[in-house]
């Protein structure tokens, strides 16, 4: 840090661009500079103090309830089988009652573009392994799910070499890094890049040996 309050406050905001390969929250910065003057506010006019953890905690906290209130974002990243970067495209979906529910249209979506792109061989990875069990008939799927799912067998009826598996978050921070980019669009029309944008390439080449 410095002495130049301008300086501070670039850093905090783009510390995803300084450190792409660590687990720095680029959307979390705001939210602890507003969290830090609350906390001003609440020390000077009550005699409040608050430490550190806490603090972050109340960020993360804000956050998350106005990400909520947002209409869902949803991400999709295409890569050949070297880890290439083929397609990737974001959209802002309704608001919907649950997150499984986002992840079950964004797999729907996948589908639909990349049938329509001719791919022969497709893996669609998703991080909920309940959805993966229903969309693969391990289980039955919930009711308000049921409609999705039938779309998706369907799709995937006409596309024999297309499978959904189960992976972890942790092993695909690309689609989340464009998730949260996605948040800052001004326009809601969905966006698909054949191109690899200037933020995403650092992620993209960090998990090339995944």
């Amino acid at each position: 840090m410095s002495d130049s309050l301008y300086s501070n406050f670039y850093r905090v905001l783009n510390l995803n661009y300084e450190h792409a390969k660590e687990e720095a929250h680029d959307q979390l910065g705001p939210w602890l500079l507003w969290r830090i003057w609350k906390n001003r506010n609440e020390f000077l006019y009550k005699g409040k103090d608050y430490d550190a953890p806490s603090t972050v905690r109340k960020a993360r906290e804000d956050m998350e309830e106005w990400r909520s209130r947002k209409k869902a974002e949803v991400s999709e990243v295409s890569r050949d089988h070297n880890g290439n970067l083929l397609w990737t495209c974001a959209r802002e979906l309704p608001t919907l009652g649950s997150q499984i529910e986002v992840e079950a249209e964004a797999i729907r979506w996948a589908v639909r573009i990349l049938g329509g792109f001719s791919y022969q061989h497709v893996i669609v990875e998703t991080d909920s392994l309940e959805l993966t069990k229903m969309i693969n008939g391990i289980e039955a799927p919930w009711p308000k799910l049921r409609p999705i799912i039938q779309d998706i067998s369907n799709l995937l009826a006409t596309k024999k070499a297309y499978r959904v598996e189960f992976f972890p978050r942790s092993g695909n921070k690309v689609a989340d890094r464009i998730a949260n980019e996605s948040l800052t669009f001004m326009s809601h029309i969905p966006k698909l890049y054949s191109i690899m944008p200037v933020w995403l390439s650092s992620l993209l080449e960090a998990e090339k040996p995944l």
